[in-house]
């Protein structure tokens, strides 16, 4: 047998010899980290609604009747509402192909460590869910994550028609879906102040109850509905990652370029005439749209990391999309501490441009601290714990002298 190669390894030819780890600091492909920090501004600011108003805050004219905040609001729905939830779930595809092909090209295909990954995902999801905002996306995409194992061995033309099939059932569903009901809008007004009466002044136990109802009917009665919204996008991860596509992007400049102008102004287009007749509804043509201007969101973002201007802003989006797990479960329990009864009780009484404010000076924060900590740690402290129970042993949490420059290494 031949001796075990002492050489370092790249993404594409790790280490056979290596047992399970995390991928190391100077491995990781830095786009990616740097994407899914963005796509988190995106993520709070679109939650922001969710977290700190009913639902029903998405028609402004029932809770904001002045100009800024129906303004507000409508810029919200059209730029922001989906789509950057959309790439992190195409980004989540994208790492279960990292994965596999990490250990195949090992030689030990064991799928127990994965699985660990998306049990524990899913613990932090119950919890968050449960027991902090209902409103969490965790536990599907753990259980949506498991799917993806029926096609680690499928066929690139096998996965785009499942992921074209899945998109077509989408359209169909959002033609039949009414979001808002036939309730009298009085009916709604009456409904959206007894939410703001709950969440803001209510008691632990009652506001408990109706997280517990409402957590059950957003991931259990909704599944017909996330299925076909949800997992296209991991399997677009999936398929681009073994394209190769994300591998060699300085060659595909010109092509990023078109896709981001062309997303863009197509994307937009169409959000605004979706948003302009039916705000916040789930139709046919915001389905279409809402893809199609996450993926001119992302190839801008491309195209600002492979230009090289303004690094430091680059590694500290970086820095967020390496502890995006640990930020995303400190932005719920911030924000549900502003809002809730039992912290400072401010549920619905934020207007969007003061949620649109706060979504601002939290991120700046979580860049600030991300950064500082990724300078001094591998992981975030949930990563840290995520990672620790997938490969069964406790991972070193601080980072090795031969990262100290890896987090500003952009490609």
């Amino acid at each position: 047998m031949e001796a075990c190669s002492t050489k370092t390894m790249s993404l594409e030819t790790p280490d056979s010899c290596t047992p399970p780890a995390p991928v190391p600091a100077g491995e990781r492909i830095a786009l990616l980290d740097v994407l899914r920090g963005f796509a988190l501004f995106g993520v709070l600011a679109s939650n922001m609604i969710g977290l700190s108003s009913p639902d029903i805050h998405f028609a402004p004219s029932l809770i904001w009747t002045d100009p800024v905040s129906r303004t507000v609001a409508f810029l919200l729905d059209v730029l922001v509402s989906e789509k950057f939830i959309t790439i992190f779930a195409v980004l989540f595809g994208t790492g279960f192909a990292i994965q596999m092909e990490r250990a195949a090209a090992r030689g030990t295909m064991s799928l127990a460590g994965y699985k660990r990954r998306l049990l524990v995902l899913f613990l932090f999801g119950l919890i968050n869910g449960l027991f902090i905002w209902a409103g969490d996306i965790l536990t599907t995409y753990a259980a949506f994550g498991l799917l993806l194992l029926l096609f680690r061995n499928s066929s690139q033309k096998k996965i785009l028609w499942w992921a074209a099939g899945l998109q077509a059932l989408m359209l169909l569903l959002s033609l039949v879906i009414n979001n808002h009901g036939n309730q009298p809008v009085a009916d709604h007004i009456a409904a959206l102040q007894r939410e703001i009466e709950l969440y803001g002044r209510g008691t632990w136990e009652a506001l408990q109850h109706d997280r517990l109802r409402d957590f059950l009917e957003r991931h259990v009665g909704s599944l017909p509905l996330l299925l076909p919204f949800v997992f296209p996008r991991f399997l677009c991860g999936l398929w681009l990652w073994r394209s190769g596509f994300l591998k060699d992007l300085t060659t595909r400049r010109l092509f990023l370029q078109r896709l981001c102008f062309w997303g863009i102004l197509l994307g937009l287009t169409g959000e605004t005439v979706t948003s302009v007749f039916s705000m916040g509804d789930m139709g046919p043509l915001r389905v279409l749209c809402i893809p199609i201007l996450a993926a001119g969101y992302a190839s801008g973002v491309a195209l600002f990391v492979l230009s090289g201007r303004l690094a430091w802003l680059s590694g500290a989006f970086a820095a967020v999309g390496r502890t995006s797990l640990s930020n995303y479960i400190l932005q719920t329990v911030l924000c549900t501490t502003l809002f809730y009864s039992y912290g400072f009780g401010l549920f619905g009484k934020l207007s969007p441009l003061s949620g649109l404010l706060l979504t601002i000076l939290i991120y700046i924060a979580e860049m600030c601290v991300s950064f500082l900590w990724m300078n001094r740690f591998q992981f975030g402290p949930l990563e840290w714990v995520l990672r620790s129970a997938t490969y069964r042993r406790w991972q070193p949490l601080k980072r090795l002298q031969s990262e100290d420059r890896a987090l500003r290494s952009l490609p």
